[in-house]
């Protein structure tokens, strides 16, 4: 039992030294500046976040929050070029904090063809998105299917979503504090080459979330 637990470790650990980062952030700013047009930590170019400015409470700040004290929608996003033949995860940490429980709303992370409408949630746009409720809900979803459990007990989550861009048939993994919870396909989004977004934010959230890290690294299939 310890032999094959220390090969899967040791399999997890080739895979992260071989994977390498795309973006990276951390979000360390000062929380009365608002997140749109700065640069992530880690970039491939001269990327910065795109967000939704139109409440400052409520819009991205460089210290990863947002606060919705009506239901909230609010989003950032950026770009990243898709190849081929290629193992993309996107994973952030977010905490959920001083929800209303009688409306809890979401947080969450997402692939999208599109970096627009970031007033609305990431589901906007989106062809796989991950949400995480304050109660303890997870619901993976696409277009026309999605899955819902209640699975942990709310406060930090860590969320993950890996896409295998593989021929005709792209595969999805919907990862939950380091386990697997859904899996799903869609028909190829996208030709290689072409530009595709992230985007992480909330939905009819009242109260505050907080996104402490945030990863979108790529390895070879």
């Amino acid at each position: 039992m310890k032999k094959t637990g220390l090969i899967v470790l040791l399999v997890l650990l080739v895979k992260f030294v071989n994977a390498s980062v795309i973006y990276q952030d951390d979000f360390n700013g000062p929380r009365k500046e608002l997140l749109n047009g700065a640069a992530p930590d880690v970039r491939p170019g001269s990327e910065v976040w795109a967000t939704d400015n139109r409440n400052f409470d409520y819009s991205w700040k460089r210290n990863g929050s947002a606060y919705g004290n009506s239901p909230a929608n609010s989003s950032a996003a950026l770009p990243f070029t898709v190849e081929t033949g290629k193992i993309y995860t996107l994973t952030a940490d977010f905490t959920l904090e001083n929800f209303n429980p009688s409306n809890p709303g979401w947080a969450g992370i997402s692939f999208c063809t599109s970096g627009d409408q970031l007033e609305y949630a990431p589901d906007k746009n989106s062809f796989a998105r991950l949400y995480a409720q304050r109660n303890g809900n997870v619901t993976a979803a696409q277009s026309g299917w999605h899955e819902r459990a209640s699975l942990f007990s709310g406060g930090d989550v860590k969320l993950s979503i890996v896409l295998k861009t593989t021929g005709e048939q792209w595969d999805l993994e919907y990862w939950l504090d380091g386990s697997l919870f859904a899996s799903s396909a869609v028909s190829a989004i996208a030709e290689s080459g072409s530009t595709l977004y992230i985007k992480f934010g909330l939905y009819r959230t009242v109260g505050k979330v907080s996104c402490k890290n945030l990863v979108l690294s790529v390895d070879g299939l």
